[in-house]
């Protein structure tokens, strides 16, 4: 009580409404009205103090690894505020008794309101209204609804109590199905209809202490601290009292509610834990001064930060010690914050701490201009309002590329674009553009061109992050030719087996360099690669042949079929195939061919053409005796030579008639003589006998 009764009290008050905290599947599960914006808005948003209503302090966006300053925007005073995230605007109230609303983006001011008092509270943003408090010490207390697209004023209520100059109003609201809670110094919590600002209830728990404390709000039940050191249990629908706990000192933190359990500080030095139906004590533990901040509770761990300068990591189970990291002054009022497996809190000595959350190692500091008593919120990006009157917004720049780049393909071809984003804060938004216009539908991460005709065109997508943050991705160049066209020479063919035929394919269009493959009965042939394909069959048959030729646009073009026919090897036999005939005779030699027709002829006599003897038979008539050798030789239609094997002929000399007629009795004399020679000599008695018989 001495620091609020030496003025410190006011700063301290301002402090220990901007602390924050996580769990957004609590908010879901316990806010309806809440729940329902955040899925709408396809985003983890942080719409009001510690994020829920639970006082989770927790998001499930990712959080920057890096201090990369995004932008500042300077108020007019310091930021003790706790900023809200709804939407792509932060919201953020400041000293110089204004509300702001800016871009998330970018920081650009939006709008401002101008309150009769100093904003100490953070703002809750639900169901398009902003819900803010204000006062000062020997004023009073002021709470504020305003439009949250525009700023325009929608209603205000002002608190009062025994002593209207202590109702300031530091306490940051927490709104639930269409209803306004949050406390007051003159020791009351009010309950408001959310539309009209009208009081549903209020009650003041406390006899003696103010209520800079935020309430939490789960199962119907309302969770405060006050500066008479107790923690209280409220009904929620008319303010009835369910229970109480006092602590050892003044309670300026806000409890949080995990797992029907509380946890909440005292400047007593204690974290505590109670059970959150009963407010039974479960532990409590002991840090080495005052605790203001108030915790934020994720993965059975409790974070919260001292008047030492430390930031502690207890279990949430047991209370037992788990890490503890020492900034360079107080942790104050500023609360952490948690999200992908980082802390990040704010420090007296003029610090932002990022730190791992397993192992309370840094991973950054950034030092501001002033004492950060603001609790960071996370939304991909970290916002948070410092002493020295700015808002800052850390995070990694959002890059978006596409690939791939260049590209070259063929009309009816298509090419997938896939886009790579980085930085920013998801989820992401896409409109791809085609000679910088937007594609109609094309609004996912992907995108196919499927051009329908030629020319060179430019592809780019516009990615917007979920804080409205747009950025362009690189520029590609899509160069679109006409389809190429193949065709292959000859485009039938007749052979015979044991010759060769090469094909040829002329490919016209497309984008080269071309690769080939060539087709054999539907069959790819092995190593046939080029543009030329020699076919050499082995056996006889009807083939079909055809090349798929590809452009470098991966297009592929399937020439004509070639019909070939392979005859079997070109043969020829002559016949007869031996002959003896006199001069003057004839005899006609036929031939047997197979192969390819149609066949051209040429007999040969002796090894020397015979002239005119062009024809498939050829009738021999020889003027002179003697021995002749004759064959054929064939050319098929598909160009292959055969010669027959040879057939010989034996020519006998013609005896004139002149000499038949004195030859021959003369040589039938000679032949009766011989035998009647050969007749005696075989039988040399044969005289003997016969003149005995005589």
């Amino acid at each position: 009580m001495k620091r609020i009764v030496s003025g410190i009290f006011v700063v301290l008050l301002f402090a220990s409404v901007s602390a924050g905290v996580f769990n957004i599947q609590l908010t879901k599960a316990n806010a309806s009205s809440l729940g329902e914006t955040i899925q709408a808005a396809g985003a983890d948003w942080w719409p009001m103090f510690h994020h829920d209503v639970n006082h989770t302090g927790t998001s499930t966006s990712t959080g920057p690894i890096t201090n990369n300053t995004l932008w500042t925007y300077t108020t007019g005073n310091a930021v003790y505020s706790s900023p809200a995230i709804v939407d792509g605007f932060v919201y953020v109230g400041s000293y110089d008794k204004k509300v702001y609303c800016l871009s998330a983006s970018n920081g650009t001011l939006v709008w401002s309101y101008t309150t009769i008092l100093i904003v100490h509270s953070s703002p809750a943003v639900v169901d398009g209204r902003v819900y803010v408090g204000s006062g000062e010490y020997v004023t009073g207390g002021i709470v504020y609804c305003l439009n949250a697209t525009t700023g325009t004023f929608i209603w205000s209520f002002t608190t009062g109590g025994e002593d209207a100059r202590l109702s300031g109003v530091y306490s940051s609201p927490a709104i639930v199905d269409g209803l306004v809670y949050f406390g007051c110094n003159s020791g009351r919590v009010y309950c408001l209809n959310a539309t009209t600002g009208a009081v549903f209830w209020w009650v003041r728990p406390s006899g003696t202490g103010y209520i800079i404390s935020s309430p939490a709000i789960v199962g119907g039940l309302v969770y405060v601290g006050a500066t008479d050191g107790w923690i209280y249990c409220i009904n929620a629908t008319d303010g009835s009292h369910v229970w109480s706990y006092h602590t050892g000192s003044n309670v300026y933190s806000s409890p949080a509610v995990v797992g029907g359990q509380l946890y909440v500080g005292s400047n007593d030095g204690k974290v505590y834990c109670l059970n959150a139906a009963t407010g039974t004590h479960i532990w409590n533990y002991t840090t080495g001064n005052w605790v203001d901040s108030s915790p934020a509770v994720i993965d059975d761990l409790v974070y919260v930060g001292s008047g030492e300068g430390k930031v502690y990591c207890l279990n949430a189970t047991s209370g037992t010690f788990v890490w503890s990291y020492t900034t360079g002054a107080s942790v104050w009022a500023s609360s952490p914050s948690i999200a992908s497996g980082l802390v990040y809190v704010g420090s007296n000595d003029t610090k932002l701490y990022c730190l791992n959350a397993t192992t309370g190692s840094p991973i950054w500091s950034y030092e501001t201009g002033g004492g950060v008593i603001s609790s960071p919120v996370v939304v991909g990006v970290v916002y948070v309002g410092s002493a020295d009157g700015n808002v800052y917004a850390f995070g990694e720049p959002t890059t978006v590329t596409i690939s791939p780049s260049p590209v070259v393909m063929d009309v009816t071809q298509s090419q997938l674009f896939t886009s790579s984003v980085s930085g920013g804060t998801s989820p992401y938004s896409y409109q791809w553009f085609l000679n910088g216009i937007p594609v109609p539908d094309a609004t996912s991460a992907t995108w196919t061109f499927a051009p329908t005709s030629l020319g060179s065109y430019t592809i780019y997508v516009n990615v917007t992050d979920s804080v409205s943050t747009a950025v362009t991705s690189n520029i590609v160049t899509a160069t679109v030719n006409v389809a190429p066209s193949a065709s292959i020479s000859p485009s039938s063919a007749t052979f015979d087996v044991g010759q060769s035929k090469l094909f040829t394919s002329t490919v016209s269009d497309g984008t080269s360099p071309y690769t080939y493959k060539w087709y054999l009965n539907e069959v790819a042939v092995s190593d046939a690669t080029n543009s030329t394909w020699t076919f050499t069959p082995n056996s006889s048959g009807s083939y079909n042949v055809y090349v798929n030729a590809t452009d470098s646009a991966n297009f592929t073009s399937k020439s004509n079929i070639a019909s070939v026919t392979v005859n079997p090897s070109l043969s020829v036999t002559v016949s007869p195939s031996s002959v003896i005939m006199d001069v003057g005779q004839s005899q006609q030699f036929t031939s047997t061919v197979n192969g390819t027709s149609p066949y051209t002829y040429q007999w040969y006599l002796n090894g020397a053409p015979v002239s005119n003897a062009t024809f498939n038979s050829w009738t021999f008539t020889p003027t002179s005796s003697d021995s002749y050798t004759l064959y054929l030789f064939v050319t098929d239609g598909a160009g292959e030579i055969a010669i027959s094997p040879a057939s010989n002929i034996s020519v006998n000399p013609v005896i004139p008639e002149f000499q038949q007629l004195f030859f021959l009795p003369l040589f039938m004399m000679a032949t009766l003589l011989f035998a009647i020679l050969l007749m005696k000599k075989k039988h040399p008695n044969a005289n003997k006998d016969l003149n005995r018989d005589r």
